[in-house]
Order: structure tokens, then sequence, then C-alpha cells
């Protein structure tokens, strides 16, 4: 019976996470290709198509500015050093979700508690990260009269999202001590037993 739970739940963390995967996996797809903030259109100019550039400045460094062409994204000059934390946030999630799903649909044999778990682990990551790039996109495109406010809310969310966080990698610690404990324990308590019984099969045969 416990072998049969422990089968539907490890089909069942598989499922799960392979379906939470591919979502991230389409999220952080979605929005390398729509960044926050748009891409510089096609100039048209007579009816005739042109690929123009223009020059932008970031907003930190007014002073210089930047060459910027059509289908680039415009935030990317804008909020250079924003728009990099938001890249860089999104590339790993997509990373780590398109790994996990990965793993988990080429058939590897994911029998083993441990391994699940660190699946789980890896998940919770994808999705801090993923939180990281919204949290970067909406600040952004938010205009600068609510931007105080805007930024309080952010905060605020994150808290409670690290918070959370927190809680369920503690809990899941002490699960897995617990079940290492219990491994220790068992191993123990066999090797114990293979010691007594060597004893007494010495002391019949003498």
């Amino acid at each position: 019976m416990f072998n049969m739970d422990k089968k539907e739940w490890l089909e069942d963390m598989r499922g799960n996470l392979s379906m939470i995967a591919a979502l991230i996996a389409a999220i952080t797809f979605q929005a390398a290709l729509n960044p926050p903030g748009g891409l510089v259109q096609t100039i048209t100019d007579n009816e005739r198509t042109t690929y123009g550039c223009s020059y932008a400045y970031d907003v930190y460094e007014k002073t210089q500015e930047y060459l910027i062409c059509p289908r680039e994204a415009v935030l990317a000059i804008v909020y250079s050093h924003n728009y990099l934390t938001f890249l860089w946030c999104n590339t790993i999630s997509f990373v780590a979700s398109v790994s996990a799903a990965l793993l988990l649909v080429t058939g590897i044999p994911l029998r083993h508690r441990l391994l699940m778990w660190f699946l789980s682990i890896a998940m919770s990551a994808s999705l801090t990260f993923l939180a990281i790039t919204y949290i970067e996109a909406v600040l952004m495109v938010t205009p600068d009269p609510i931007w105080d406010e805007a930024r309080k809310i952010v905060r605020r969310s994150m808290q409670t999202w690290i918070g959370l966080l927190l809680l369920i990698i503690l809990f899941n610690a002490i699960r897995f001590l617990f079940w290492l404990v219990k491994k220790c324990r068992k191993l123990f308590n066999l090797q114990k037993n293979k010691r007594n019984t060597s004893a007494n099969e010495e002391i019949n045969v003498a």
C-alpha cells in the first residue's frame, strides 16, 4: 500500500512540475519577444518602408545618446539597468523551467523523493525569478506620478512572497532532515542486526 501511494505521489509530482515548467517557459518566452514598453516600430515614409534608426538617451545617463533601431526594445535604452535585471531574471527563469521540463519528459526515472524535492526547489527558484521579472517590468512601465505608490505595492508583495518562500524552504528542509534521520536510523538498526546475527552464529558454531 505504501509503495502504491509513493508511486502515485511521484507521478502526481511529475505531472504538476511538468505543467508548471511548461507554463513558466511559455510566459518567459513571450516576455522576451514582447518586452515591457514594446519595440520600436518600423518607420514609414511616403508609403515606403525604411529601416531608419534614431537616437534615445538613458534616464540615468542623459548626456549619452544611443542608437536604437526598429524591432528593438525601447526600454533597453531608456532604462538600461532595469532592463538588464529584467533580462537576466527572465532568462534564468526560462532556462530553469526548460531544463526541468527536459528532465521530466526524457523518461528519466524519478522514483526518489530527494530528486523530486530538488526539482521542487528548482521550480520555486524559477518562480522567484519570474516574480522579480514581473516587478522590473511593472516598475519600468509605471509613470512618474504613481511610481512611488507602485514601488510600495511591489515591495510589500515581494516581502510577502519571500516570507512564503522561506516558510516552504524551511518546511522542506525539516522534512528532508526527518527523512535523513529515519534512513540513518534504519541503516544503523540493519547493521546492528547483522552484527547480532553474526555473533549468534559464532556462538552456535563454538
